[in-house]
C-alpha cells in the first residue's frame, strides 16, 4: 500500500541535532517513521520494528513508531532518512520535495541489511 510522505521538524530531532549529528540519541530520533496503528496493523508491524521506506527517488531504513496521524499517511522527522526518500527536483523554488508524495513500507526481514 501507498502512504503520503510528510516530513518536518520535532523535539527530539532538534535535541539530537544540538547533542550533536553523530550520537545514538540523533540517530534514533532521524530515523523513526510514525505510522496510524490501524496502517501498522494492516502491515503486519510491531512498534520498534525495523522497517524500510521507498520512495521512487530512494530507500531508507528506519524503525516504526504508533501514532495517531490520520491513516495512509507516514511522518519522519527531517535528517537521513527523509532526505534519502525526498526528490531532488526544486520545481523552481530551491527546495527540495519533503512533503505530498507516495511511499511504501516494508517490514526489513532479519536476514537484511538493516534489520
Amino acid at each position: 500500500m501507498g502512504y503520503l510522505f510528510v516530513s518536518g521538524r520535532t523535539i527530539d530531532q532538534a535535541k539530537g541535532m544540538h547533542m550533536g549529528k553523530h550520537t545514538d540519541f540523533y540517530g534514533r530520533a532521524v530515523s523513526m517513521i510514525e505510522m496510524n496503528e490501524q496502517d501498522m496493523e494492516g502491515e503486519a508491524l510491531v512498534e520498534g520494528e525495523a522497517v524500510r521506506i521507498v520512495s521512487p527517488w530512494g530507500e531508507a531504513d528506519g524503525w516504526v513508531k504508533k501514532s495517531d496521524i490520520p491513516c495512509g499517511m507516514v511522518f519522519v522527522p527531517m535528517g537521513p532518512v527523509a532526505n534519502a526518500v525526498s526528490g531532488v527536483d526544486t520545481e523552481g523554488t530551491g527546495m527540495p520535495l519533503f512533503k505530498g508524495f507516495t511511499v511504501e513500507v516494508r517490514k526489513v526481514q532479519s536476514d537484511e541489511p538493516g534489520a
